[in-house]
């Protein structure tokens, strides 16, 4: 293989590196979600509603 054609395959292959996954950090406690789902298992509308709020405003 020629200099040329290394070079080439280098770089194709450097190009077909993926990009650095951006890390988020949470917005919604554990302790918030659980207290959503727990209250949508209940299956009180208006609790599930209040319970749910936070969590559905951060994850949007």
């Amino acid at each position: 293989m020629n200099k040329l054609s290394l070079t080439s395959v280098v770089l194709l292959l450097a190009a077909c590196q993926s990009a650095p996954v951006k890390t988020t950090q949470e917005t919604v406690s554990p302790t918030d979600y659980q207290a959503c789902i727990q209250a949508a298992k209940s299956g009180s509308g208006a609790e599930s509603e209040a319970k749910c709020e936070r969590v559905m405003e951060n994850t949007h």
